[in-house]
């Protein structure tokens, strides 16, 4: 269709070019997705969610483990200093979990020489609900603690890890004391651990990981 516009100057004659109705309709079609390209699309993301979900949670839990880890060795380490700096007798006290208790926590002892007592250095560190830190020693430290002085009454299951100021730690100095930390049911294998080894004679530790 052709028409000349006064307004333009020397009044060129300008062509309008209009659609058919069957490609109006066409072009319409073409404009969004079909149905299957839509399901396609949809399948694709599926596949990289499902493959991209294990990666993810794995990343999550070894997060949480090192961060239990980390816990751990950050109080081992005040025992050891507060034990050699102080020439006081130091416990990482751990208490697994129970009916009363939904996480794992620990925390820290010292001996109070003047009143000849132990008293609480700082208050309950509390683990994530899928941390088990677990104790090699056979001997879980309770007689020894109870022998340098009476625990306070709401200690009853826990293992202790004893630090002397000459840095000795308590127990057999044949057996290097452990602490591994895993993310499952204690007993269990795992795959990945923190775990904290002590030389009994320096109660100096170093830290493996898989």
């Amino acid at each position: 269709m052709a028409a000349i516009y006064p307004g333009v100057p020397g009044g060129y004659l300008i062509t309008q070019m209009r659609m058919s109705p069957k490609r109006q309709t066409f072009a319409a079609r073409r404009a969004g997705f079909s149905i299957i390209e839509l399901m396609t699309v949809i399948a694709l993301l599926s596949v990289m969610l499902a493959m991209a979900t294990p990666a993810l949670l794995s990343s999550q839990k070894a997060s949480v483990l090192t961060k239990a880890g980390n816990i751990a060795a950050d109080l081992a380490m005040l025992c050891r200093q507060t034990a050699l700096s102080k020439n006081v007798i130091t416990a990482l006290i751990l208490v697994p979990k129970g009916d009363a208790l939904t996480k794992q926590q620990a925390t820290v002892l010292e001996y109070d020489l003047r009143n000849q007592a132990w008293k609480q250095n700082g208050g309950w560190v509390r683990f994530s609900e899928s941390v088990v830190a677990q104790d090699n020693a056979t001997d879980d430290g309770h007689a020894t603690l109870q022998a340098i002085a009476p625990v306070p009454a709401n200690f009853t299951n826990y293992t202790a890890f004893i630090f002397y100021p000459d840095g000795r730690m308590a127990g057999d100095p044949a057996t290097n004391r452990k602490i591994t930390i895993t993310s499952g049911d204690a007993g269990t294998p795992a795959k990945n651990y923190y775990a904290l080894v002590f030389n009994a004679d320096t109660s100096a530790f170093r830290i493996l990981r898989p």
